[in-house]
Formats: structure tokens, sequence, C-alpha cells
């Protein structure tokens, strides 16, 4: 016993000294010099002699590295960023007038966007005066060329663009081109009612179908579901945390630790699983594991537009896909800039295919269901644009044309299609999956208090009718 407490002593002292050293040498360098800081080559040799000093098996050693290496993770990654802030610094030549509550929840966001990009793509045009670090001129120079030229796809675009070379540099960091792959990953839930927090408070909310009653934009919220119930029932999302549960079948518990590192357990039917993520600057790693499989994704991306993704997991992997808070099926996708377009690779079980996109369209080879087809996509005019597919065997074509007009506030859209006898599976945005043919009627609305929208499609199995309708009641969205 006398050995054991002597021990832990001991181990305590060399663990508070070595925090204590790297956490000095972190505070020295964010202190001197902006960037992000890497710990000196004595201090690594300092550590790793500490470790080979604290435990003689090759085992112990190998988890101490670990250990005081993930100890040193925290101080380095809070080092101050030259480019976070130099947008910050022109954010507040532009805003004089904002708060240190401005700066502080301006260099958050930054800071979140350089660890995770956002789409360029999917901001409002009406709405780049509205980016923290563009000048009121430059923000109007890339509202004139986007109106002219369309989306912007490769980000070599950005020199035409009127930005400065700052500007550029943190567009290029903090936004990224094209558009994001869009995959259902679970079933619309029809009947749910639960609380949403708002800047204002807890609201109640209430879904049905898609219908949904309550405030829209949300910072976190509880709900209960009454479907599947091998699903999550209760659940809360916060900014930090979630948790699911459902009596008698299962839960799960996630937390983020840091804005690069997040933890989740889950516990199905007395089994246990965990998934770790973690991201940084332009790479992500994701690993599920439970006692008999895993499966992981890794993913990276450059800032000229390189993006590279890989889901593999083991063949007896049989979690269930409802407790599982990603999309595990087999995945490899390459994505390369090529001639003011992508050049896309992506092979997954049932669906692998060669893509090159531009802003004109795209053109496709692949195989869908073991069969070779090709899917083409070509906007004929700023407002038609013209999407086919034909097959290698007979029937297995289909084609649909979309058009829009804009209407006073509104925008009205109208799509006609058909599909053959053999289909090779779902097609085109009107989201073609039997043979026969197919049309809808679409309407938008979107003002400063109303936003909505309403769709009607006519397919071979019967009529479907959607709609959405938002009003803002407070002057200040949650």
């Amino acid at each position: 016993m006398y050995l054991l407490r002597t021990f832990g002593i001991r181990l305590a002292h060399w663990g508070h000294c070595a925090l204590c050293s790297v956490h000095r040498h972190s505070l020295c360098t964010s202190n001197s010099t902006p960037g992000y800081a890497r710990p000196r080559p004595a201090i690594c040799k300092y550590i790793r002699r500490l470790a080979r000093g604290m435990a003689h098996p090759p085992r112990h050693r190998f988890f101490w590295n670990l250990v005081l290496a993930l100890a040193t993770i925290q101080p380095t990654m809070g080092q101050r960023d030259s480019l976070v802030e130099g947008a910050v610094d022109a954010y507040l030549r532009w805003h004089p007038q904002a708060s240190f509550e401005d700066r502080d929840s301006i260099q958050q966001l930054l800071q979140d966007w350089q660890i995770e990009r956002t789409y360029f793509a999917l901001w409002p045009r009406s709405d780049y005066d509205l980016i923290p670090f563009l000048s009121p001129t430059s923000a109007f120079n890339l509202s004139r060329y986007v109106s002219e030229t369309g989306t912007i796809l490769d980000v070599k675009e950005w020199r035409a663009t009127g930005l400065s070379q700052a500007e550029q540099a943190w567009m290029k960091t903090f936004f990224q081109t094209g558009y994001p792959r869009r995959l259902v990953q679970k079933p619309n839930r029809p009947a749910q009612i639960g609380l949403q927090r708002t800047s204002s408070g807890w609201h109640p909310q209430g879904r049905y179908h898609g219908l949904i009653l309550g405030p829209v934009w949300r910072l976190g919220g509880m709900r209960l579901q009454f479907q599947h119930p091998t699903a999550p029932g209760w659940s809360l999302h916060g900014v930090r945390h979630a948790w699911g549960i459902q009596p008698f079948y299962g839960g799960y518990y996630s937390y983020q630790l840091h804005p690069s590192l997040r933890l989740s357990a889950i516990h199905v039917q007395n089994r246990w699983a965990m998934d770790i993520g973690v991201r940084h600057r332009g790479w992500a790693c994701r690993v599920f594991a439970y006692p008999e499989g895993w499966a992981s994704t890794c993913s990276f991306q450059t800032k000229d537009g390189v993006h590279l993704q890989m889901i593999r997991r083991t063949e007896t992997f049989s979690w269930p896909s409802a407790w599982s808070l990603w999309a595990t099926s087999p995945t490899l996708l390459v994505r390369l800039p090529y001639r003011r377009g992508f050049l896309q690779l992506s092979a997954q079980e049932r669906r692998s295919q060669i893509r090159f996109q531009t802003r004109e369209g795209d053109v496709a080879l692949g195989v869908v269901n073991g069969q070779n087809c090709v899917e083409a996509r070509y906007r004929l005019f700023s407002d038609v644009t013209v999407e086919a597919r034909f097959g290698s065997a007979q029937g297995q074509h289909a084609w649909a044309i979309h058009a829009q007009h804009p209407w006073g506030r509104c925008r009205l859209e109208g799509s006609l299609g058909t599909m053959g006898e053999d289909a090779l599976g779902l097609f085109s945005r009107l989201r073609m999956g039997q043979s026969g043919a197919y049309a809808r009627l679409a309407m938008h609305i979107q003002t400063a208090r109303h936003k909505g929208w309403f769709r009607c499609t006519l397919r071979p199995n019967g009529t479907q009718i959607y709609g959405s309708y938002v009003l803002q009641l407070d002057q200040k969205c949650g």
C-alpha cells in the first residue's frame, strides 16, 4: 500500500509539472507571435523524457505518451490565428460601433467556419453585405459578379470578383464553393410535440406529417416522438450536448468537448457503442464502434476545392440505422476542380459514377443497380433546365424539363417528365422512381415577414400536395 501511494504521489507530481510546462509555453507563444503556434522541440523532448521515466514497460510508456499528447492539444488549439484576427480587425474597421460582445461573437463564428467551412452558394444573394469582413464596395462587386455569371463553383473565380487579396484569402478560408451533398439518412417523423428554445425563451412546437407549428429559428429543443417504437422517442438537442431515449429499448448521449471534438455514447438492447468525431481545418474523422463491428469516415478538403471522403465499415456491421448518428454506408468520393467546374468520382454499394459539373450543367457516366447508364443535365436558358437519362437496355430512359418564372414577390415553377418501363432508380428533382408521366407545379414566396411554398405533384400512383408557411411575428428572429 505504501508503494502504491508513493507511486500515485509521484505520478500526480510529474503530470502537474508536464502540464504546467506546456501551459507556460503556450502562453508565451500566444503573447509573442500570432498564428498557429507549435510546441518547441525542447518541450517535446521534455515530455517524451518525462513519459519514459513514468513507466518502463512499453505498453505503459505508450499510454502515458498518448495522455501527454492529448494534454497538449488544448493549449496548442487555443492559439491565435492570423486569418481570424485579420478578419475580425476588418469587421471592426467597417463596423466601428460594434460592442465587445459582437466582436467575440464574430470571432467565435469565424473560428467555427475555419474548422468546418460553410457553403457560399447557400448564402442569400441579397445579404452579401452581412459577411463580416467584406467592405461595402467588395460586397457590391461580389453581388454583381454572381448576378452576371451565376453561383461560384471554382475557387479560382474569387480573383475575378473584385475582392482584395486579403478578402480572397478569407473567402477561401471560411467558405467553400459548390453545393453540399444532400443525403437522406432518416425518414420523416410524422407526429412530434415538444419545446424549442429560442433567444426569447422556451416555446411549444408541434409537427404532424410535415406541418410545423411553433418557432422555426431555434437554439435547441426537447421533443417527444409518437412513431417508430425502436427509434429515440424523447430527445433533447442543445448547443453542446444532445440526448435521446426510448423506454425499455435504448438511449444515447452526445457532448461537444471542444469545437473540434465530440464524444457520444449509445446503449441499445444491452449493447454499448461509442462515437468519436474530430475535425480541424479542412479534415475530419469519425469512428463508430461497438463489440461486433465498427464504421469510420474520413474527409479532407483544401481551399482549392479538392475534396476526398471515404466511409468504411466491417462486413458484420448490423447496428440499427435509427440509432446511428451518421450515414455508415460504404462510400468513396473524390472531387477535383477542372476547367471552371468539378470532376467527381463516387462509388457506393448500388451506385457508382464519374461526373463532370459546370455552371451550365453536368454529365455523368455510371452504374446504377448493376446497369450502365448516362445522365445529363443542361441549362438551356436562365430559367429552363433539361435532364435526361439513357440506360444500356431498352426502356431504361427518363427525361424531365423544369422552368421557373418570377411573378411579383413570388416565383412560379413547373416541371414535366416521364420514365420508361425499366426504372433504374430515383431520377431528377421530380423524384421519379416508377414508369409513367410526372408533372409538378410549385409556388414560392419570401418577404420580410412571410415565407412559404406550395407544391402539387402528379405521379403515376396518385397526387401529392405539400406546403409550408412561416410568419415572423417578432422583430428579431430567434
